[in-house]
């Protein structure tokens, strides 16, 4: 775990077990994420827990032991550090406001705006660097594009077979990147909706995916261990970086 330097190594307290962790730009401030939904800010630099507070959301019902094994919640907060989503307790998006409340207002719970359109549930969100896009996918294998503003479904993206596990955008945000359960890395063009690259690297799930600062390159790791760069240009596979014994998560 990375901090910026001014920010000592410390203990940040007993938390339920965490399914997901983000840090607010440019704050010394990270959202914790627990399995059974509850949202918690904590200022890293004095360990308190700082407004908003109780943010919360339903993980539901699951239906067998295998899926409450599967399912994990994510969350992906927007590049103004103004919003929170959160994905992976039903079809539906939970999308939260940052903003703190104004001063002498009582705390109080807040449990979010939920953004429909998926029929399976989600399991993976990305705000596009811009601020303006928010792309979202499902354990069905649809990706959706939304206006961030306004939660209005802009695309539907279809290319996997099973759940989307990452997602992310180019630096310009122009191209988005869904990685899958089937193996599969697609890179799309945001505006068109067009698939322009599909990738079959990996033996076993793609997990996470990211692009170079430059948008040159693109990276994905799966279950196999394997990291792999890719030209965004061409989509050829440039090199492997191997050395892990086990499936690489991000």
């Amino acid at each position: 775990l990375s901090l910026e330097a001014n920010v000592p190594m410390r203990d940040l307290g007993q938390i339920d077990r965490l399914d997901a962790l983000a840090f607010l730009p440019g704050e010394n401030r990270a959202v914790f994420l627990s399995e059974r939904g509850a949202v918690t800010i904590k200022d890293l630099a004095t360990n308190r827990v700082v407004p908003p507070f109780d943010l919360a959301v339903s993980t539901g019902a699951f239906t067998s032991l295998v899926q409450s094994f599967l399912t994990r919640l994510t969350l992906d907060i927007d590049p103004g550090g103004e919003h929170l989503v959160v994905c992976g307790s039903g079809p539906e998006l939970v999308l939260f406001d940052l903003e703190p409340p104004e001063a002498g207002a009582p705390p109080r719970a807040e449990s979010g705006r939920l953004l429909a359109g998926h029929k399976g549930r989600s399991s993976a969100a990305a705000f596009s660097p811009s601020g303006r896009r928010l792309a979202s996918g499902d354990d069905e294998g649809e990706v959706l594009l939304r206006d961030a503003a306004s939660g209005e479904i802009q695309r539907r993206l279809s290319s996997h077979v099973g759940a989307v596990l990452t997602l992310a955008w180019s630096p310009d945000s122009r191209h988005l990147l869904s990685g899958g359960r089937d193996g599969a890395l697609v890179l799309w063009d945001a505006d068109s909706g067009e698939r322009r690259q599909y990738q079959k690297g990996h033996r076993g799930a793609v997990r996470g995916a990211a692009f170079d600062l430059e948008g040159q390159f693109y990276f994905s790791c799966g279950e196999d261990g394997m990291v792999h760069r890719w030209s965004s240009a061409t989509g050829r596979l440039v090199a492997t970086f191997t050395g892990h014994e086990g499936a690489i998560h991000a």
